[in-house]
C-alpha cells in the first residue's frame, strides 16, 4: 500500500514538472489589461518576454510560491505573473515563450473595441473603467481655438492614477480649468465620471490626427485566498475547505478613442492680424474733468475680447497717434478665462492717459481691428467711434519736453554746497583730533613722572658704616 501511494505522489510530481501558462481571461476591451500567469515546478529563472511586445504593452511582474501535500509527499509550485495591456483590437494569439529549456503552449485572446460594450449590456464582459476623448469642433481653422475633453468613467474605484493626452508638434495642447467630478449610473450602476479639458490650437491646415490619451492608474480588487493546511489524518487535504478573500491593488492602464482633425485654412486675400473667432468686441471708456482744459489728464481704457481665442494670440490694439494731443500707455493686460457656456474667452487691456496740446475742439479718431468670424467665414470688423473733447485754454504744453536748465549749470550749483560741507568736515575731524591727542599725551607725560619720582625716591645713599662700601 506504501509502494502504490509513494508511486501515485512520484507521478503526480513528475505531471506537474512541466510548465504551464495560462490567461486570468479570454476576452478583453480596448484599453483593460489582463494577467498572464507562468507556473512551474522548480524556480523560474529567466523568460523570455520580448514575443509579447509586438501586440502588448508590458506592466508590472510578481513572482510567488506555494506548497501542496499529498498523502504526505510535498511538492512546491513556482509562479510568474505579468500584467498585458493590449495595443490593437481583434483576434490576438500570445506566442510560445521560452521558459528555461521548455517553450510554453500559444494561447489565443479576444480584444473587442470600446463601442462594442453596449451591445453586451448586462453582462459581466463590460468594463468598468473607460477614457473617451471628444473635441467641441473637428473642423476648425487653422489658429482657432476648441476644446479637447477626457472622460474617465470609473466604476471599480481608482486609488490614484493620471492622465497623459498625447502631444503633437502640429497642436499645442495646455490644460484650462479645474477638473471636474461627478456620480452618475450607467446601466444599474452608479459610477464616479471625471472630466479634464484641455485647449487645443491647430498649427496647420489639413487633416490632422490626436493620438490616443493613456490613463495609468491603480484599482483595488478582490481575489480569493486558500489558507495551506496539513491534512487531516491523511484522509483529506484541508487546502480546499478553508478560504476567505482579501483585497489588493494592480495597476491598470486605459487608453482613450484617436480623433481626427480637418483643419481649415485662412482665407488666400487675408492680410493683418490673424484673428479667428465667433464673436469679437472693442471697447473704450474715458473720464475727463469737467472743464477740460489744455494741460490736463483724460483717463482713457481700451478693451479688446474674443471668444475662442487665447489672450497671448490677440493683437494689441493702439490709438493713432494725432498733433492735437499725446497718448501715454500703460503695459496692456491679457487674461483668459471661461465662460458659462463652456468657451474661452481672451480680453486684453490697455489703459492710457491722454493730454490736450491745443484749445478748441479736437478728435480722438476712430479705431478698428479686423477679425475673421468662423461662424460665417466671413471678414468683420470690430471698432468704436471717433470721440470729440472740447479744450479750454489752459497751460500750453510743447509736444517736445525741453529742460528748464542746462544740466552743467544744475550740476555747478549743487556742487559748490557740498565741497563746503566737505572742507568743514575735515577741519573739525583735525581740531578734535588735536584735542584727543593732546589729553592723551598729557596724561601719558603725568604717568611717566610720576613713575620716575618713585624711582628716585626710592634709591637712598649708601652708610658709612656698610661693610661692603
Amino acid at each position: 500500500m506504501k509502494k502504490i501511494s509513494f508511486i501515485c505522489a512520484l507521478l503526480y510530481a513528475c505531471s506537474a514538472s512541466a510548465v504551464q501558462i495560462s490567461l486570468s481571461t479570454n476576452e478583453v476591451f480596448q484599453g483593460d489589461s489582463l494577467s498572464l500567469s507562468i507556473t512551474d515546478s522548480k524556480p523560474i529563472a529567466s523568460v523570455d518576454l520580448a514575443p509579447l511586445s509586438k501586440d502588448f504593452m508590458l506592466g508590472g511582474q510578481q513572482r510567488g510560491q506555494s506548497s501542496r501535500f499529498v498523502n504526505g509527499v510535498g511538492s512546491t509550485t513556482y509562479e510568474l505573473g505579468v500584467i498585458l495591456f493590449p495595443t490593437k483590437t481583434g483576434e490576438i494569439q500570445i506566442p510560445a515563450l521560452k521558459v528555461g529549456n521548455e517553450m510554453t503552449e500559444p494561447l489565443n485572446l479576444t480584444v473587442k473595441a470600446q463601442g462594442e460594450q453596449n451591445t453586451n449590456k448586462g453582462t459581466t464582459d463590460s468594463p468598468s473603467i473607460q477614457l473617451q476623448a471628444r473635441v467641441s469642433n473637428d473642423t476648425p481653422y487653422v489658429g482657432q481655438s476648441l476644446f479637447y475633453t477626457l472622460q474617465l468613467t470609473d466604476g471599480v474605484g481608482v486609488l490614484a492614477g493620471e492622465v497623459i493626452p498625447n502631444q503633437n508638434e502640429k497642436i499645442h495642447i495646455t490644460p484650462v480649468g479645474q477638473d471636474t467630478e461627478k456620480i452618475s449610473v450607467q446601466d444599474g450602476k452608479k459610477v464616479r465620471v471625471i472630466e479634464r479639458s484641455y485647449r487645443l490650437v491647430p498649427q496647420e491646415a489639413g487633416n490632422l490626427k490626436i493620438d490616443p490619451a493613456v490613463f495609468n492608474g491603480e484599482i483595488a480588487y478582490q481575489h480569493q485566498r486558500k489558507k495551506t493546511r496539513q491534512p487531516l489524518f491523511g484522509f483529506f487535504d484541508g487546502a480546499d475547505l478553508f478560504q476567505d478573500f482579501m483585497t489588493s491593488t494592480r495597476p491598470v492602464q486605459i487608453i482613450s478613442n484617436p480623433i481626427e482633425l480637418h483643419v481649415k485654412a485662412q482665407p488666400a486675400d487675408w492680410s493683418g492680424w490673424w484673428l479667428p473667432s465667433s464673436e469679437v468686441q472693442l471697447n473704450v471708456s474715458y473720464k475727463k474733468p469737467d472743464d477740460l482744459k489744455v494741460g490736463d489728464t483724460v483717463q482713457g481704457e481700451l478693451t479688446l475680447s474674443a471668444i475662442d481665442v487665447d489672450a497671448n494670440d490677440m493683437p494689441v490694439v493702439k490709438i493713432p497717434t494725432q498733433t492735437d494731443f499725446r497718448i501715454y500707455p500703460e503695459p496692456e493686460e491679457r487674461t483668459t478665462q471661461m465662460t458659462s457656456n463652456g468657451h474661452i474667452k481672451g480680453t486684453v487691456k490697455t489703459k492710457f492717459s491722454l493730454v490736450p496740446l491745443k484749445e478748441g475742439l479736437i478728435e480722438i479718431p476712430e479705431i478698428q481691428i479686423s477679425w475673421f468670424n468662423t461662424q460665417t467665414a466671413q471678414k468683420e470688423i470690430a471698432k468704436v467711434d471717433a470721440y470729440p473733447l472740447k479744450v479750454a485754454p489752459g497751460e500750453v504744453i510743447s509736444p517736445v519736453l525741453e529742460p528748464a536748465l542746462p544740466v552743467r549749470q544744475v550740476q555747478k550749483v549743487e556742487q559748490q554746497p557740498v565741497q563746503d560741507h566737505f572742507w568743514r568736515g575735515i577741519l573739525l575731524g583735525l581740531g578734535i583730533g588735536g584735542v584727543f591727542f593732546g589729553v592723551l599725551g598729557g596724561i601719558l607725560w603725568f604717568f611717566l613722572r610720576s613713575k620716575t619720582s618713585k624711582k628716585s625716591e626710592k634709591k637712598k645713599p649708601i652708610p658709612d658704616f656698610y661693610p661692603f662700601k
